[in-house]
């Protein structure tokens, strides 16, 4: 019971400190389920929306909605597979594009100004105990 709460209370903290229950990610317009389908779809041109769900673990529903809502934004598009008419393979627009390298440039001033007060030492101490993190949980996901 001691682990589970550890985790818990761990998860609390780092969801307070990236700031992610705010209602806007980084003072940007979108949320934070936004902004990551908006990352997926930056980092892998083209992906479809089944893709998207799989990958993410989001319902059709909600995923739906998501892209609905970028794409009323102007920052998605999506375009008819060429050999598969059922499948629609989505893309950043000109202002999408944009947008998701603002984030990225935030989201990186954000770390680097929690990681200023740190020394070379403690930097390396928490990189790789964050790494560690993602492996040890990133297993029972991969079966």
């Amino acid at each position: 019971m001691q682990d589970i709460e550890a985790v818990r209370s761990f998860s609390r903290f780092y969801t307070r400190f990236l700031g992610l229950l705010e209602d806007r990610l980084l003072d940007s317009p979108l949320t934070l389920a936004e902004a990551r389908v908006l990352w997926e779809i930056g980092h892998a041109a083209g992906v479809t929306a089944r893709d998207l769900g799989a990958l993410l673990g989001l319902d059709k529903g909600l995923l739906s909605r998501l892209l609905k809502s970028l794409e009323r934004q102007g920052l998605v598009r999506a375009e008819r597979d060429g050999r598969d008419r059922r499948l629609r393979r989505l893309e950043l627009t000109q202002e999408g594009q944009g947008q998701l390298g603002d984030l990225e440039e935030r989201s990186r001033r954000q770390i680097a100004g929690a990681l200023k007060g740190l020394g070379a030492r403690e930097r390396g101490r928490l990189v790789r105990a964050m790494r560690t993190v993602q492996e040890l949980l990133r297993r029972p996901w991969a079966a």
